[in-house]
């Protein structure tokens, strides 16, 4: 029995990465990079610094 929803699946992603790389020129190594960034749990500290004018104003 084949599983039509995982073969659509990865149909999909093999598209989207050659697709990726035509339009972008990008490498393989570049696009593999952007898969592990994705990976990544976000930090939990805010964009800016403590001490940086362009943070909200803490008055």
């Amino acid at each position: 029995m084949v599983d039509v929803t995982a073969l659509e699946a990865d149909c999909f992603w093999a598209w989207a990465l050659i697709e990726t790389l035509r339009h972008t020129g990008a490498r393989i190594e570049e696009v593999l990079e952007l898969t592990q960034l994705s990976r990544r749990q976000p930090s939990r500290r805010p964009h800016w610094s403590a001490t940086s004018s362009n943070g909200p104003k803490t008055d």
